[in-house]
C-alpha cells in the first residue's frame, strides 16, 4: 500500500505546486537591489542565466557546464539564430 501511496503523493504535490506557481506575463521591472527581473525576452535579444555553485563538491561539473553553455550560445549567436 505504501509503495503506491508515496509516488501518488509526490505526483499530487508536484501538480499542486505547479498549479500555484504562475505569472501574469508582465513586463520586466527592476528589483529593489537594481537587478532587472522579468521574462528576459525582448524584440532583439534574449537574456539567459545560469544558477550554479562554483565551489564545493559540484564545482568542477558546474564550471564545465557553464563553459559548455557559453560555447553553445556563441555557436547559436554566430549562426544568426
Amino acid at each position: 500500500m505504501l509503495r503506491k501511496a508515496v509516488p501518488a503523493l509526490a505526483i499530487a504535490s508536484m501538480l499542486a505546486l505547479t498549479a500555484c506557481g504562475g505569472s501574469d506575463g508582465g513586463d520586466s521591472t527592476t528589483g529593489a537591489d537594481g537587478i532587472k527581473v522579468g521574462k528576459g525576452v525582448g524584440d532583439s535579444e534574449i537574456n539567459l542565466g545560469i544558477l550554479t555553485d562554483y565551489s564545493g563538491p559540484i564545482a568542477q561539473a558546474a564550471t564545465s557546464g557553464s563553459i559548455g553553455l557559453e560555447i553553445k550560445l556563441d555557436q547559436v549567436e554566430a549562426s544568426g539564430f
